[in-house]
């Protein structure tokens, strides 16, 4: 089994929504044009791949333009998880922020994905705050945070 990754030369919405399609737990709601719109500024797309098949995708964008980056999106389909593949695909992204110059990067997930937590703690991220207000404690959005 190879992991490998891949930066997309072409960022656009309707590429990031057919990827999203294949995670079944991130349920968005946005039109091709919405994602667009966020790509356009300095978005960036990573695709992970094992053994030549998709297998996940990170998607960010230069949200707050203060010097940080947002890692937008992402995702491994189910089939490949438990491959090392959201790893292999944040050190790509890391890496790409660091070589772009920005000094930090932020993440949201929901409180329900414990293991998207725990990844990210292992990762050197802190959290940083809580977006809310959520129906559930587990719809909460925590945000993480990394300096690069």
């Amino acid at each position: 089994m190879q992991v490998t990754v891949e930066q997309l030369e072409t960022v656009s919405g309707e590429v990031v929504r057919a990827y999203l399609e294949q995670v079944p737990e991130l349920n968005l709601d946005f039109t091709y044009a919405e994602a667009d719109a966020v790509l356009a500024h300095k978005g960036s797309l990573f695709v992970g791949y094992v053994d030549d098949q998709p297998a996940g995708f990170k998607a960010g964008y230069d949200r707050y333009k203060d010097g940080s980056y947002y890692s937008w999106l992402g995702g491994v389909f189910p089939d490949f998880r438990r491959q090392q593949v959201a790893q292999k695909l944040l050190d790509a992204q890391e890496a790409w922020v660091r070589n772009q110059g920005y000094t930090a990067i932020y993440v949201k997930t929901r409180n329900r994905f414990v293991g998207m937590r725990i990844f990210l703690a292992k990762n050197g991220y802190d959290l940083v705050g809580i977006n809310g207000p959520a129906e559930t404690d587990a719809d909460l959005r925590l945000l993480h945070y990394k300096v690069m």
